[in-house]
């Protein structure tokens, strides 16, 4: 049992270690325009999740490069939700947005694909219950949706199966 623990958090380092890569290297998303905010015809009462901190970067002269802080996020990285307590993870063609969120048990977390690519939710343990439920069963192109309600405590780490530089991590209260 300890041995299987161990490699769940692991396997979590690792995941956090790729979505900080991939946030630095890429600035977040290029998409300024959220249809989901934008359209009131889609969702017409978002409302921030709260209030979310940013965590200080820290970075280190290169000798032969120069390594810049990344950008605070924007607003449209920010979790949002509807009035009912439905989450929204967008997924761009750069990844996930927000790439990282803790939601309550019981609530639901809906990803809609904005991005060009093909969009299919993975686990990354998809063998230990509750983890391997947590998955999409087929790709969804742009407008495709993903609906999925938490029934169990955890940290879901998950990534797209397209792209499996796409990662994100959900923590379950």
């Amino acid at each position: 049992m300890n041995r299987n623990k161990g490699y769940v958090w692991l396997v979590v380092i690792l995941v956090i270690g790729v979505v900080l890569a991939i946030i630095w290297s890429r600035g977040g998303p290029s998409n300024t325009t959220d249809p989901l905010v934008s359209d009131t015809n889609k969702v017409s009462n978002i409302e921030p999740a709260g209030e979310v901190k940013a965590e200080p970067v820290v970075t280190k002269p290169v000798a032969t490069k120069q390594v810049t802080t990344p950008k605070a996020p924007s607003s449209t990285s920010l979790p949002s939700m509807t009035a009912t307590g439905e989450y929204y993870i967008r997924y761009y063609s750069t990844g996930f947005s927000p790439a990282r969120i803790t939601v309550p048990l019981g609530k639901s977390v809906h990803f809609v694909n904005l991005g060009q690519a093909a969009m299919n939710i993975t686990p990354v343990d998809n063998v230990n219950t509750p983890y391997a439920s947590f998955k999409q069963s087929k790709s969804v192109g742009n407008g495709g949706v993903f609906n999925y309600t938490f029934t169990q405590r955890g940290v879901y780490s998950y990534y797209n199966s397209n792209n499996k530089s796409h990662v994100g991590i959900i923590t379950v209260q």
